[in-house]
C-alpha cells in the first residue's frame, strides 16, 4: 500500500512537471515568433536603407579586409563608402 502512495504521489509530480514544460514551451514559441518578426522588420528596414543610400551615390565595401566580422553570424561587415556617383 505505501508503494501504492509513493507512486501515486510521483506520478503527481511527473503531471505537473509536464503541465511546467508544457507552458514554457507555449512561452518559448510565442517569443520566438516574436523576435522572428521583429528580425523580418530589422531586415526590411537593412534593405531600405541600402536601396537609399545606393541611389545616393554610397557603395558598400566590406570590412572583412581588415580582418573584422560579425563572429555570431558570420556575416560580412560592411561599411559605406560614398563614390560620388549618383
Amino acid at each position: 500500500v505505501v508503494g501504492g502512495f509513493n507512486d501515486y504521489f510521483l506520478l503527481l509530480d511527473v503531471r505537473d512537471e509536464s503541465r511546467h514544460a508544457k507552458a514554457e514551451n507555449n512561452r518559448l514559441k510565442i517569443e520566438n515568433n516574436f523576435l522572428r518578426s521583429e528580425l523580418a522588420t530589422a531586415d526590411r528596414a537593412n534593405r531600405r536603407s541600402i536601396a537609399l543610400l545606393t541611389r545616393l551615390g554610397f557603395a558598400l565595401a566590406p570590412v572583412s579586409a581588415r580582418g573584422e566580422h560579425d563572429v555570431a553570424s558570420h556575416d560580412v561587415l560592411m561599411e559605406l563608402q560614398f563614390d560620388g556617383a549618383a
